[in-house]
């Protein structure tokens, strides 16, 4: 098929393919948060609770997938974007998984 100016249009190559790619990844990035979520649970689950999601409701949701099995667990505290710097430098940073990418990173679970 050609332009209306005689020529045919540039094909889109593989290096375009990556480069749009990374762009919308990027974009789906900044629409992540990383929450801080203090649990009140009547199990042995995890306590504290790092989750980077797209809403509050979406990281409840992964901690019900991946973390507790307890029905009756009551959220005590949720901090909203929180900085990993803020966080225990001797035994939280050094177990934490890639807060940068949607789901829990700590505890380490995915």
């Amino acid at each position: 098929m050609r332009s209306r100016h005689g020529r045919a249009p540039a094909a889109k190559t593989a290096t375009n393919h990556s480069q749009d790619r990374y762009v919308v990844f990027q974009k789906m990035l900044e629409l992540l948060t990383k929450y801080w979520i203090e649990l009140d649970t009547t199990d042995n689950s995890w306590k504290m609770i790092g989750v980077t999601a797209f809403t509050e409701e979406d990281a409840l949701n992964l901690i019900k997938k991946y973390i507790s099995n307890d029905k009756n667990w009551k959220i005590v505290n949720i901090k909203k974007d929180i900085s990993i710097s803020e966080l225990d430098h001797n035994h939280i940073i050094p177990n934490i998984g890639i807060p940068e990418v949607r789901g829990i990173w700590y505890p380490k679970v995915q």
